[in-house]
């Protein structure tokens, strides 16, 4: 079972300081929303467990993994810090999609899916019958199959999300790190995205950490939450004890009612206002 581990990671950009100390402890199978106001630190966190950035102090260690097609400094290894892997390595271990608007170049969508491969099969190998039913049982999932030969020009924001997520997958990756996913969609292609995350975590035994400012989405969806402000955790744990109106009140500056939803077998968030001060 493969375990994320954030320690104490601290960050800062010259004399400001992002992250202060930020500790949690996810595992695979789990969506994990990291929540939080505009400039509260939660997409420079994301970019410091994929060694993007690299912490002023505190560790992102990764344990459990499958050792398969890993470099033989860490075979042996069975907890590593994220910083200690060769770029190749850490993309079978760790995929990120970053928050990003739709793109254009003269590929398909299975060519675009097909890029996910690289770091495991090479740039130029020939695909396999092995590695073209991998791609297409990863592009069924996502539900991109029918339009594997489109070109990625002609697909909508909701459709091209889905083939980042699909390109990211192909990498066959342990922890899928996902920055503001639902970022620009109509509110239908918000849900579908989020059943796709959940799906996917259960399917393929994936941790999924998705990045988001939306309370309704994340409290319906996140098995777990980091709720963050300026940088530091406030609240942490299961959706349904971390969300609360006081927290919701205290870190966006709203009244709600929470309630637990037995149907969607999740949080029910009503917001009813922006709070006044008391």
């Amino acid at each position: 079972m493969v375990e994320l581990d954030v320690n104490g990671v601290c960050f800062s950009h010259g004399s400001t300081e992002i992250l202060k100390g930020i500790t949690f402890s996810v595992g695979n199978g789990e969506v994990v929303g990291i929540l939080g106001e505009n400039g509260s630190g939660k997409t420079t966190l994301l970019r410091c467990i994929n060694d993007e950035y690299r912490p002023s102090h505190g560790s992102v260690i990764v344990s459990g993994f499958s050792h398969e097609c890993l470099g033989d400094v860490l075979d042996k290894e069975d907890s590593v810090d994220v910083r200690r892997f060769s770029v190749s390595d850490r993309a079978k271990i760790l995929a990120t999609v970053e928050q990003s608007s739709h793109q254009s170049f003269p590929f398909t969508v299975m060519e675009t899916v097909r890029m996910g491969r690289y770091s495991r099969t090479g740039i130029f190998d020939e695909d396999s019958d092995d590695e073209l039913d991998l791609i297409c049982s990863v592009m069924e999932d996502v539900g991109i199959l029918e339009f594997a030969d489109r070109s990625v020009n002609e697909l909508s924001g909701g459709e091209w999300r889905r083939v980042m997520i699909a390109q990211a997958l192909a990498q066959e990756p342990e922890v899928l790190l996902l920055d503001e996913p639902t970022l620009h969609l109509d509110i239908s292609h918000q849900f579908d995205l989020m059943d796709l995350c959940r799906e996917i975590a259960r399917k393929r035994d994936v941790l999924i950490v998705v990045v988001t400012h939306d309370l309704q989405l994340a409290a319906r969806y996140c098995d777990k939450v980091v709720v963050m402000r300026r940088g530091e955790i406030v609240s942490l744990g299961p959706a349904r004890e971390a969300i609360t109106e006081s927290m919701i009140r205290d870190v966006f500056h709203m009244d709600s009612r929470v309630s637990y939803d037995e149907t969607i077998d999740g949080v029910n968030i009503l917001l009813i206002g922006r709070s006044r001060p008391s």
